[in-house]
């Protein structure tokens, strides 16, 4: 459960999270929305938990503590975590706050599920920035992935996608 206790947090900001999550639409990579309360602070977001050994266990947490065991399995949960992006964009919307800690790992088969959609928006109502992050910066720290080229194959996730995603075990 998802508890809004902070006192700039409106009802009206409990919505878009819980509207986002249905208007994506069933998958096993995403979190089941089974109510919103908003009859009095603090509101409450009622999302299904998903657990690893009975704890939620993110990302993050997985590759500090070695949850994570090898290549191949970071591989596999990388490229889950892209095919759910990418049911998540071709649903029409964006996560825009996909990082380490926001995404966890479920069950023995540590399947990757994203969480917290707090920030996202439909594609047609995103707005281009400017990064926050120095690309130049970026890829002296990573050269490794400075000269790859990002050749997407249809069917499969975008390898930019997936090329940033590696950055989190890092």
């Amino acid at each position: 459960m998802k508890i809004i206790e902070s006192p700039e947090k409106t009802r009206e900001e409990v919505w878009p999270e819980a509207s986002a999550i249905t208007g994506i639409g069933d998958h096993w990579g995403i979190p089941l929305v089974f109510g919103v309360c908003t009859d009095r602070a603090p509101f409450y977001l009622v999302l299904q938990f998903h657990t690893l050994r009975s704890e939620s266990v993110t990302l993050f947490k997985a590759a500090s503590e070695k949850v994570i065991q090898d290549v191949a399995m970071c591989a596999d949960i990388l490229k889950q975590t892209c095919e759910i992006l990418m049911f998540i964009h071709e649903r029409g919307f964006l996560h825009n706050e996909l990082k380490s800690n926001n995404v966890v790992i479920d069950g023995s088969e540590n399947k990757p599920v994203i969480i917290d959609f707090g920030k996202s928006c439909k594609i047609v109502k995103a707005r281009l920035r400017k990064p926050k992050v120095n690309i130049e910066k970026s890829m002296n720290k990573f050269p490794h992935i400075r000269h790859r080229k990002n050749i997407a194959v249809k069917g499969s996730p975008s390898l930019a996608t997936c090329s940033h995603l590696a950055i989190w075990l890092r």
